[in-house]
This record gives structure tokens, C-alpha cells and sequence, in this order.
């Protein structure tokens, strides 16, 4: 058996390592699962239409989850790719809330009104900022999938990040979430109400937007989960069917986690980001995930060697590292519980569930392009070595451990190389035909939603829902992946054809086919680069210049993508200065940080 894959020519070397490929998933996986998530016999699954868990992880790299080669352990998200589908090719925005909108609308982020990061529109003066598909907050011009739910019977929950609005009018109480416990901006602290953009201040916490106050003993891995099952628990047995979103802030910045988690990888990362960068590249060759004969990216030459390190810098790194991991470990933990839950109270059997990052890892930098932070970090936290992972602490991780956690890519979160859009997507149904799958199509973030509505068998209701005109979905539903039981090498009409799209903050690429055109803002040659990416994965030899005819053909279909989604450049906008106004109005509930992140903080050429 073997994955399906995006070209209608299969590879002959491919085909030999997906022939094993489902012996070493089982092998893995199989051992993998645990058995505190055993099904309660007293409970029968409910018939009709399926239950939808959509699992969203803050900045996790392609390569984190044991799944996908690396070593951190996650056996509960391991026995749910056991029991479904696990995604090579998966693509998400290159940032936050431009994926969550994408997510819950199935319409480009251009349309559904994030075509910019909110904050970062307001900091860096963009004049797109309130134009049509540029408001800073998912619009009305899309309807959530949650709205749609919820107009069909079905309870709708959220636990965790929003980022599709700063103020309760565009929470998510306001698009279709009967209960919600949410924060509103980009992040927070994990251990307390830790501002994420200024950590000497508070955060703002919803539930059912209204204001509330954090439990003493906060940690946002375990709150956001019990939340969900505390939800989920109020309408168990009245048949109706739920659809459940649980958006995890970890493992993104600042890294905090208990103590106890953090002890568990006490010497893990010793060895340094190039040795376990090498044991994931192995791993991942033994999975199938990395064909033999491509190799991993190199290390970039902005990142030192490990060995050229002090040790005192290699010991400050390891611990970041072990922190990071921790909260990735985490997230496999609580995964298992809200698992072993749905088990027990016989909804598991129903239960459709999506896990995925909303995008690439996140490489720090921050003295570089925000050096005004440590201003606030001196006048509140500990930063010493003991302190790292604590409460007092903010902390985020290295482009070195990037670098790892973006195996076997290049490129970051923020930027549309391969390590920042592509991310592990994993879908598991327990009664899925087809287990323990390698699905090698490209798919996207904007399929979520056709493919929750195809398997709830409700129509999307464009042109008009609610009263109001609203876009149609751009995505493509994977659902015949848990029913169809065709050959696995059957292609499906227009895969070939179909262009994927992106365009955050100067970056600019589109994926169609095997063929992969970049747009690096930051790149002095000033055009486009073109990659194939069955040949090529880490974008490593360009080949604008020698296929002209590919290129042509590429860029005209990056100009379709462009016309069809609403996509406006930065430079096709007059360059008027941000108001006062939006300066004092945007973010948290307080004043804009002028000083908060953006890759984006020096103009981007034109």
C-alpha cells in the first residue's frame, strides 16, 4: 500500500520506499498507543452526522511530532495517524491569522480579511489596512464554519487562540461559538496572564465574550483542554452531533511549561541542533517521508555550528530546546486526554479530528528586528539559565533549533519557503477504510472547511448566508479520503491544475503541480525563483533561468491566484501614514504596541 501522490507519473524510487513505508508507520505506531485512551465498553457510539475536533498547534515545525521523525515522544497523536491519514504535502499561511481565517471560512485570507497580520498592518503604517480583505479581523464577507454548524444543529466549542479580531465584536461568540474561553491577540504566557508583546502587562481572556480572570494554577495546554471537555460534557446524550475547535497557544513563544514536563528532556538536546537534525533526516528517510536521494537543506551560514559554540551558549540552547519540546510533549498529552474522554463517553468512534500548525517554526531574531522587547523583558523577567521555562521568564527558541524543527526544509515561519507554509497535518476517523496512511497530495488549510461540510452533509450556503453576501470556498474537500476506497495511485481531476497561493508581508509564492514559484523579498536579484518540487523539496536550485516556458507559465498562474483572491501588493497602495486613531484603537484592548514583532519592520522593497 502507498500514499497517494500529486503527479500522475509515480516515481519508481518513491514507489520502493512507500512499499515499506506502512510497516515502519505500524511498527511505530502500533507501540505507540496508549492505554489510558481504551474505550469504555458501557458507552455506544451515537449514529448520524460526526462529531469535528480541529486540533491547532501555535508554530510547530514540520518535523516535531514522532509521526514525522523527530524524537520528542508523541505517542497519542502517533496512535490517531495510526488510525487515519498523515499528510506530506499540507500547507498552511506562512503565519497566524492568516491560517485561523483560512481554516474557518475555506476562503483565502485576502478575502476573509486577514490579508495582513492585524498589528502588523497598524505597525508598519500599511495603507492596505481597511480596505476589503484588509480589515484586520475575519469579515463578513465569509461565513465561519462554526456559524454554518451551528445553523444546522450542531454545538459549537472553542478553547484557546483566536487572533481573528481584538475586540469581543469579532470574537468568536460573535461567529457562531455557543461556548468559547478564548484569547483574543497572538499569544500570552503559558504558566500565567502574560502579555505576549509587552510581558510587564496582562493579557485579555474571554469566555463567552466576557471578561475573566485566569485560575491561579493556569498552564494553557491543560486549561484550554479540560475547557473543551467541560464544554462538550454539557450536552452529552441529546444526540446532537458537535463540532469542536481547540486552539493551543504552545510551543509558541514565550517558552514556559511545569517543571516536571521540562525534566523529562533534562540532557535530550546536549548534542545540538546539527546532530538532532541529523537524527530526524534519518528518521524521517525510514518513514518514507524523505526520499533517499534528496538531501536535507543545509544549514544556513547565519547559524553557527553547534561545536563553535561556548558552553555556556550550548547549555542555554539545549535548555531552550528541552523547553520547547516539553510543551510539544505537552500537547500529546492533553491530546490523549480529550482522546481518551471522547472514548469514554462513546464519541470517539465519531469524532472526525484534524491536528495541524497554522505554520512554519518560529527562529527568534528578535534583537534583530524588535530590540526594543528587552526593554520590557529587564523591567519584569528572569532570564537566567535556572529561570528558563518559568513563569518569571520570556524566552523563545533559536534559528538553529528553527533550523531542526523545520526538517528537512528550508525557510521559517513568516517566509513562503517550503519551512515556513509546510506543515504535519494529520486527519484520523476511526472508522476510515484507509489507516496508517501517507496522503502525498498537495492539500491546504482552505480544505478544512469543504471537507468538515461535505461529511456533515450541509451545503455551503454561498452566495448568501445570514442576510448577507458572502465569499464561496476555495478549498477542496480530502473527504473521500475516509471513504474512498480506490487505488491509491488514482489521481483526481485537476490535481494537477490546481495552484495554491500565498502572498503575507512582501513574500510571495504558488505551488501548482510539482512546480514551486518563490518571490524572497528580501533577495537583492529582485524577481522570481522557480523550484520543482519533486526533485528539489528544499528549494535549492533554482531554475527560472532554464525553464522560461515553466516560469511564463507559473507566473500566469500566480496572476490568476492574484485576481481571483483579492490579493493587493503593498506597493499598489498609496504610502499615507496609519491615523492616530487606529494607532490608540488596535490590539488586546489596550494601545498598539508601536514596538511589537514584525519581519516586515523595515519597508520592503518594491
Amino acid at each position: 500500500m502507498m500514499g497517494r501522490t500529486g503527479a500522475s507519473a509515480t516515481d519508481n524510487r518513491q514507489e520502493g520506499s512507500a512499499s515499506s513505508l506502512l510497516f515502519w508507520i505500524l511498527a511505530l505506531l502500533f507501540a505507540a498507543t496508549l492505554s489510558g485512551c481504551d474505550r469504555d465498553p458501557k458507552h455506544v457510539t451515537r449514529p448520524g452526522p460526526p462529531n469535528f475536533l480541529i486540533i491547532l498547534a501555535d508554530d510547530l515545525g514540520y518535523s516535531d511530532l514522532a509521526p514525522y521523525g523527530g524524537e520528542i515522544e508523541t505517542p497519542n497523536i502517533a496512535a490517531l495517524a495510526r488510525d487515519g491519514i498523515l499528510f506530506t504535502d499540507f500547507y498552511a499561511s506562512p503565519s497566524c491569522s492568516p491560517t485561523r481565517a483560512m481554516l474557518l471560512s475555506g476562503a483565502d485570507n485576502h478575502v476573509a480579511g486577514l490579508g495582513n497580520m492585524a498589528s502588523m498592518m497598524v505597525i508598519d503604517q500599511d495603507t492596505r489596512l481597511g480596505l476589503p480583505g484588509f480589515e484586520g479581523y475575519l469579515n463578513s464577507s465569509v461565513a465561519s464554519i462554526s456559524e454554518i454548524l451551528s445553523a444546522n444543529g450542531y454545538h459549537t466549542y472553542m478553547a484557546g487562540k483566536w487572533h481573528l479580531g481584538f475586540d469581543a465584536e469579532y470574537g468568536p461568540k460573535a461567529r457562531g461559538f455557543k461556548r468559547s474561553f478564548t484569547l483574543l491577540p497572538g499569544g500570552a504566557g503559558h504558566l500565567g496572564n502574560q502579555s505576549l508583546y509587552d510581558p510587564r502587562k496582562s493579557s485579555t481572556y474571554l469566555e463567552d465574550g466576557n471578561p475573566v480572570e485566569l485560575p491561579t494554577d493556569f498552564y494553557s495546554t491543560r486549561f484550554y483542554t479540560e475547557k473543551l471537555i467541560e464544554y462538550i460534557d454539557e450536552n452529552v446524550g441529546d444526540k446532537k452531533p458537535f463540532f469542536a475547535y481547540l486552539a493551543y497557544t504552545a510551543p509558541h513563544w514565550p517558552l514556559q511549561a511545569p517543571k516536571s514536563s521540562i525534566a523529562r528532556f533534562k540532557g535530550k538536546y546536549d548534542a545540538g541542533y546539527d546532530e538532532i537534525r541529523a537524527q530526524r533526516v534519518k528518521q524521517m528517510r525510514r518513514l518514507g517521508l524523505i526520499d533517499v536521494m534528496h538531501e536535507a537543506s543545509p544549514r544556513p551560514a547565519s547559524i553557527p555550528s553547534w561545536d563553535s559554540l561556548s558552553p555556556d551558549e550550548q547549555k542555554r540552547q539545549a535548555r531552550l530546546m528541552e523547553v520547547y519540546a516539553a510543551m510539544i510533549a505537552d500537547i500529546d498529552r492533553y491530546i490523549g486526554r480529550i482522546v481518551g474522554h471522547l472514548k469514554k463517553i462513546g464519541e470517539y468512534d465519531n469524532t472526525v479530528i484534524i491536528i495541524l500548525s497554522d505554520n512554519g517554526p518560529e527562529a527568534g531574531m528578535f534583537e534583530t528586528y524588535w530590540p526594543e522587547l528587552f526593554s520590557s523583558i529587564d523591567g519584569c523577567c528572569d532570564q537566567s539559565f535556572d529561570a528558563i521555562g518559568s513563569a518569571q521568564s520570556y524566552v523563545w527558541n533559536t534559528p538553529g533549533w528553527a533550523w531542526v524543527s523545520g526538517t528537512p526544509f528550508s525557510g521559517v515561519k513568516g517566509e513562503t519557503r517550503e519551512g515556513g507554509v509546510r506543515v504535519p497535518a494529520i486527519l484520523s476517523y476511526a472508522g476510515a477504510p484507509r489507516q496508517a496512511w501517507l496522503e502525498r497530495r498537495p492539500s491546504s488549510v482552505l480544505d478544512i472547511a469543504p471537507t468538515v461540510l461535505e461529511l456533515s452533509k450541509i451545503a455551503h450556503p454561498a452566495p448568501e448566508f445570514a442576510g448577507r453576501s458572502i465569499a464561496a470556498l476555495a478549498g477542496r474537500s480530502f473527504a473521500d479520503l475516509l471513504a474512498d476506497e480506490s487505488p491509491a495511485s488514482e489521481e483526481k481531476a485537476g490535481d494537477a491544475d490546481r495552484a495554491i497561493g500565498w502572498e503575507l508581508m512582501g513574500w510571495r509564492a504558488l505551488r501548482r503541480g510539482n512546480w514551486k514559484l518563490l518571490w524572497d523579498p528580501y533577495d537583492q536579484s529582485d524577481g522570481w525563483r522557480l523550484y520543482n518540487l519533486k526533485a528539489d523539496p528544499n528549494e535549492a536550485f533554482d531554475l527560472s533561468e532554464v525553464r522560461p516556458e515553466e516560469l511564463s507559465q507559473m507566473i500566469d498562474a500566480w496572476k490568476t491566484y492574484v485576481a481571483q483572491n483579492n490579493v493587493i501588493l503593498w506597493h499598489d497602495v498609496s504610502e499615507n501614514e496609519a491615523t492616530a486613531a487606529d494607532l490608540e484603537s488596535r490590539g488586546d484592548g489596550q494601545p498598539i504596541n508601536e514596538n511589537a514583532p514584525t519581519r516586515a519592520h523595515r519597508r520592503l522593497p518594491r
